[in-house]
C-alpha cells in the first residue's frame, strides 16, 4: 500500500539493475544495491534465474567445475572437469 504521492517507486529503479524499486520491495532485495547479496550476480539476473537476490550461496560452485550449484546435476560431487558449455 502507498499513498499516491509515495507510489513513484513502482517504476523507479534507483540502482539501475533492471528491477524497479517496487519489484525489489516485493523480492525483499535492496533497491539501492544492484547486487543485494554481493555475490557478483545482479538482482535482475537472480530474479530471471529464480534464485534469491538476498542469498549469496545461490551461485556457489561447491565442486569447482565452473557450474553454479543450482544448475549443477552433481553440485557436491567430485570435480569432474565438466564445464558449463558441456552441460547445456
Amino acid at each position: 500500500y502507498c499513498e499516491e504521492s509515495d507510489c513513484h517507486f513502482v517504476n523507479y529503479d534507483r540502482d539501475n539493475d533492471g528491477l524497479s524499486d517496487y519489484e525489489e520491495y516485493i523480492l525483499a532485495s535492496n533497491p539501492e544495491a544492484s547486487d543485494t547479496d554481493e555475490d557478483g550476480v545482479p538482482d535482475y539476473a537472480e530474479r530471471e534465474q529464480g534464485t534469491d537476490a538476498d542469498d549469496a550461496n545461490d551461485f556457489l560452485d561447491s565442486d569447482l567445475d565452473g557450474l553454479a550449484d543450482f544448475l549443477d546435476k552433481t553440485p557436491r560431487g567430485a570435480f569432474d572437469n565438466t564445464s558449463l558449455r558441456n552441460q547445456i
